[in-house]
């Protein structure tokens, strides 16, 4: 038989067997168009989240960090200049200009000062007034002239035009002459320059007023007036570069990238390009400069596009795999049911090439009509998701294109779908008449699978895949040769090939645990329960089969369900992770805190209702652990409050909710101090220096009833109105003296009356250190003996402390250096037969030197990060001591915590502790006045609150703003960065319906023909006694089974698998893990619908089971069984 014959029966038998088994035909078909359209929606999808994202990218960079600027440095000489825009013209101009919509080229001269009128001369400060003259060229599209007109090239004076601002602060008008003299002027003379016009911007944001110059408009903020000028561009050459050949002066090539007509294929090739270019501007240019910020642009775009590429493509592939199975599935009942039209063929003489080639063929013409419709629908369903890239503009869908390879890869899946069903169908109908016969009489083959391990050898290969996924940690990787980040196809088709093989391995496991339920049910159970029970065991292949489909679209369905709430959630949790709160606002008033006054409740006092806020403070410290130290970051919080403000999740601490953790913070024990009487205004006390180096201080460290701390100076003076002038009496003398210390009114003076001052301070007043001001720090030894501390009343003096006994006085230690000091009662030095109390200090490294009165304190609890115990090798319930500046801070580690709102444990060491407890010793241990960084956190329960609002505060409060974070704002920064949130959920959608379509035709396929092959049974059932009901139960039984156990199997699966793919997923913008962690979460509801398909379709295909088996004429089946 000739080719040409071969192929015109082929078409013949194929286009026969459609007509007379148009349903099974109708389901390969339907399963291949399926096939096609989701390879092509792929594609779709995948470039339109490419071009979209790049749209979002560079519509949402900083303009002016889009362009390219490319500059040079020299003479002011037309000639040299032409020969280098020449250069820049051909190496760099021809190579940009597919991807530039403009460009400009910018002249700025070295300073000029100006003189020949009055007001040019500054007496005030010698300086005169100055500014650099520019090129017109490429500016006066840009300019409105106010007056006068613009300059030419024709006069012998060089003609300028300035700004408005400029002439009116210098009281310039239209006409005026001067002159100007380069900054560095070798012996030429000055050059006549004539103002011949105003201007000012048409748009004063455009880029060209703002890019590459300092001084484009006049500048009025120092000791003289910058004035810039703008001259003809061939008069700057000919007039001023005649009169000042040297000049030094820059050119500028601004390229104007295009940033709205910039295409993803465009953007790679200008992204490969820019190396050399670079390259051609520091060879060819003598004195270059090269800025632009696109290639971070890029290289960023670049690098979330194969992040949101991770999650798409590995649900791609497993749904292609699905679908694979579903004809594979299709081709193995096509098989059976033509097993004896190919018997009879092979019996006829065709060989098995001939057979082969006639299903191969009848494969084509199903993939012909499918390769063209494929591409057509998938467009067409991508269109129906409307605006499927959250925050996008309404371009996006014009993004949704058919280019080549839509319909190549459409093809591919056309090809992949043809093969599995050739293969297939082949090897279900490889006997002739004879083994045909033979082999019906037998029971069911193993299928080839599992006749030779082939399932356990696909899971064996995929556990190799995931140990090496495990040991990467991630599917990206970097080539050698190549700079960029790529997807690894292997290792994502591990868990598509892992699905595929449990799958296998549940095929095997099937009729095994059919056999013994079997078993189990034979006793007790009805007869219809047992037939169908043995009929599943005895053929469990198509059951088999199509347990398999069910269970791995349920799974997809649950996996795709949770990778879209998922990734949606984390995209939210990340931006509240680093908001902490629903506003969070850095600011410098952190003294505030320390000095007592709490910005919080400065805010509070004025907030609507519902608003609550906490301090909170942020402090770099040094944990006194080894060595000479290793840096972490402190968290002060306020432990009452916090928990109801920040936003927090039970995981980030084993599963206790915030406030909960944070009541491990309360101390223990605070430094207490000694109440002095309510009316004290000052201190006196007795001392006698030994060997006390000149120039040191005896002071007094105080509280008041706000919690704000401040220092007394104790001076040989009791006229407390005459505190300053007394205050540099020091401590250098000989015998005994009475000192006092007048207290002031405030805790401190602002410098040179800047900032808001601070409250009164507010009896009554603690003591708790009296200590010594070393100006030679710590590098000198003395001692000092002390006797009858009193409180100076306007009544008289009242006894303190007679210190003729320690009592609650110790010294103040340095945790990480003790024994620096000592304190005991001296019973040869004393003052009228007294004893005193000698206070001797050695040389070392000691933030302060003195004594302390009651109880120092407990150390502070502390919650700290994993990381830090494992850097630290400390363990929890140890105390250590961190440096606060130079402060030493006792602390103890309470518990760990595994993550806190704003820091990042896998890179922040991090400790957290309270606000007040932290500051209490601070406070004590030091003298200084505390200057923390303080952030405000704040809660909105009212829903009118704005980040504007908090500001104000802050800034009433004379305080400076840092970093602002508004959550909801980074939520819709976050949820509406295509690149972030991947913009795949329709591709998702549109997977899920492909799969959740195809199961739903399997089971109503594979119901059609199992009845059909089965009516001989049915038939001999009823012959037997069986009624209608229990024929309809046998058949409902396998139906359901199949169904239910599909459905539970997947969703566990579902499950299992999500839990295991998600560290796939948890990588962020730079690479590195997700802050917070991922959580998976599963959209039941939207499952439902996957659920209602099938279960409608299973109610279908029952009812019409019903209804054929109640129609069925048992004689003439029979009949047709027996003949």
């Amino acid at each position: 038989m000739s080719f040409v014959s071969l192929i015109r029966m082929g078409v013949l038998i194929a286009l026969r067997r459609t007509a007379a088994d148009w349903r099974l035909q109708s389901a390969a078909g339907f399963g291949m168009v399926l096939a096609v359209a989701l390879m092509a929606a792929s594609v779709i999808y995948s470039n339109a989240l490419r071009e979209t994202a790049l749209d979002y990218t560079l519509r949402n960079a900083e303009r002016d960090s889009l362009h390219l600027v490319i500059s040079e440095s020299h003479a002011l000489d037309s000639d040299l200049f032409q020969s280098t825009n020449e250069i820049v013209g051909e190496r760099i101009s021809r190579r940009l200009t597919p991807y530039i919509d403009g460009s400009a080229l910018q002249i700025e001269t070295s300073t000029i000062m100006y003189s020949g009128l009055p007001q040019f001369d500054n007496p005030a400060s010698g300086e005169s007034h100055r500014g650099p003259v520019y090129s017109l060229k490429d500016v006066q599209d840009h300019l409105r002239v106010i007056e006068g007109r613009l300059p030419s090239s024709e006069s012998d004076a060089l003609e300028v035009v300035t700004d408005l601002q400029g002439a009116t602060a210098l009281g310039l008008v239209v006409g005026d002459r001067f002159q100007g003299l380069p900054a560095v002027a070798d012996g030429v003379q000055p050059l006549s320059i004539h103002l011949t016009g105003l201007i000012e911007p048409i748009d004063p944001e455009a880029t060209i007023w703002r890019l590459g110059f300092a001084s484009r408009s006049t500048r009025t903020d120092k000791e003289w007036i910058t004035l810039p000028l703008y001259a003809d561009g061939k008069a700057l050459f000919d007039t001023m570069g005649t009169a000042f050949p040297n000049l030094y002066t820059n050119y500028r090539w601004t390229f104007f990238v295009d940033h709205e007509g910039l295409r993803a294929v465009e953007a790679a090739r200008l992204k490969s390009l820019l190396p050399e270019v670079r390259r051609h501007v520091f060879v060819f240019l003598s004195i270059p400069s090269w800025t632009t910020g696109i290639e971070a642009v890029l290289d960023r775009f670049v690098f979330l596009l194969t992040l949101a590429r991770i999650p798409l493509f590995l649900l791609v592939f497993l749904a292609i795999g699905v679908l694979l199975y579903y004809l594979f599935l299709i081709a193995g009942l096509m098989g059976r049911i033509r097993a004896s039209e190919v018997a009879v063929f092979r019996s006829r003489g065709a060989s098995g090439p001939q057979v082969g080639f006639l299903i191969l063929l009848e494969g084509l013409l199903l993939a012909a009509p499918a390769v063209i419709i494929g591409p057509f629908l998938a467009q067409g369903l991508v269109l129906l998701t409307g605006r499927f890239f959250s925050g996008s503009s309404s371009t996006s869908l014009s993004f949704v294109t058919l280019s080549p390879e839509v319909f190549l890869l459409g093809a591919v899946g056309a090809l992949l779908g043809v093969a599995v069903l050739t293969a297939t169908t082949l090897g279900s109908s490889r006997h002739g008449i004879i083994e045909f016969g033979r082999a019906e009489a037998r029971p069911p083959d193993k299928m080839l699978l599992h006749r030779y391990y082939l399932d356990f050898a696909l899971l064996g290969f995929m556990a190799f895949l995931w140990w090496q996924l495990k040991s990467r940690n991630s599917v990206l990787i970097q080539p050698l040769e190549n700079s960029e980040v790529q997807i690894d196809i292997t290792l994502l088709l591990g868990p598509v090939l892992g699905t595929l093989a449990v799958g296998l391995v549940l095929l095997r496991v099937f009729p095994i645990s059919m056999r013994i339920f079997a078993w189990l049910t034979e006793p007790w159970g009805p007869v219809w329960l047992i037939q169908g029970i043995r009929r599943v065991a005895r053929d469990p292949v198509p059951a088999g089969s199509l347990l398999v489909l069910v269970g791995l679209a349920t799974s997809l369905g649950v996996l795709s369900s949770a990778f879209i709430t998922t990734l949606e959630r984390s995209q939210e949790e990340r931006a509240r992770y680093q908001a902490g709160a629903d506003f969070r606002i850095e600011h410098n008033l952190g003294f505030h805190l320390a000095s007592g006054r709490s910005p919080a409740a400065t805010l509070m006092d004025d907030a609507p209702s519902g608003v609550s806020a906490t301090d909170t403070l942020r402090l770099s410290v040094t944990a006194m652990t080894a060595g000479f130290g290793r840096g972490a970051d402190l968290l002060a919080v306020d432990r009452d409050r916090l928990g109801t403000v920040a936003w927090s999740r039970p995981d980030f601490s084993d599963g206790n909710p915030l406030p909960s953790t944070l009541s491990k913070l309360a101390p223990t024990e605070l430094p207490q101090g000694m109440t002095l009487p309510k009316d004290t205004p000052g201190l006196s006390i007795w001392v006698a220096p030994g060997n006390v180096p000149r120039n040191t201080y005896l002071r007094a460290r105080l509280e008041d009833n706000t919690g704000a701390f401040f220092n007394a100076t104790f001076i040989q003076s009791n006229k407390y109105d005459d505190y300053n002038e007394a205050r540099s009496k020091s401590l250098a003398g000989q015998g005994w003296r009475q000192l006092h210390a007048p207290f002031p009114i405030r805790p401190y003076e602002t410098w040179r009356g800047r900032g808001p001052q601070p409250p009164l301070l507010e009896p009554p007043f603690t003591l708790h250190t009296l200590w010594i001001n070393l100006q030679q720090g710590g590098t000198t030894s003395g001692a000092l003996f002390l006797d009858l501390l009193q409180a100076d009343l306007h009544t008289g003096p009242i006894d303190v402390a007679s210190f003729q006994e320690l009592g609650a006085w110790h010294p103040l230690e340095n945790p990480a250096s003790p024994g620096l000091s000592a304190l005991e009662v001296s019973q040869s030095v004393g003052r009228n037969s007294r004893k005193s109390l000698s206070f001797t200090w050695g040389p070392g490294n000691a933030p302060m030197r003195g004594i302390q009165v009651g109880p120092p304190g407990s150390p502070i609890p502390s919650l700290v990060s994993k990381s830090f115990l494992a850097a630290n090798e400390v363990q929890i319930g140890d105390s250590i001591t961190v440096m606060l500046d130079s402060t030493p801070v006792p602390i103890t580690l309470v518990d760990k915590i595994d993550y806190f709102p704003t820091v990042d444990p896998r890179t922040t060491e991090f400790l957290v502790v309270d606000i007040y407890a932290l500051l209490q010793h601070a406070n004590v241990q030091t003298v200084r006045r505390l200057r923390p960084q303080g952030e405000l956190w704040v809660r909105d329960g009212s829903g009118t609150l704005t980040i504007g609002n908090i500001e104000s505060s802050v800034l009433n409060m004379r305080g400076t703003i840092g970093a602002t974070y508004d959550s909801k704002a980074l939520i819709q920064a976050r949820t509406s960065d295509p690149l972030l949130t991947a913009g795949w959920a329709g591709l998702l959608a549109l997977s899920f319906l492909t799969v959740v379509l195809a199961s739903s035709s399997g089971l109503i396929l594979y119901t059609y023909i199992d009845a059909r092959e089965r009516q001989g049974e049915f038939a001999m059932l009823r012959s037997l006694g069986f009624s209608n009901m229990q024929v309809n139960g046998v058949v409902w039984f396998n139906l359901t089974l199949v169904v239910c156990l599909g459905l539970a199997i997947g969703t566990w699966g579902g499950q299992w698998l999500g839990a295991i793919l998600l560290p796939l997923l948890e990588v962020a913008e730079g690479g590195k893990r997700v802050t917070p962690p991922m959580i998976l979460e599963t959209n039941w509801s939207a499952l439902l619908v996957a659920y209602s398909v099938l279960g409608a379709a299973t109610a279908v295909t029952i009812l019409a089971l019903a209804w054929s088996i109640s129609k069925m004429e048992l004689q003439r089946v029979m009949r047709v069984q027996g003949g």
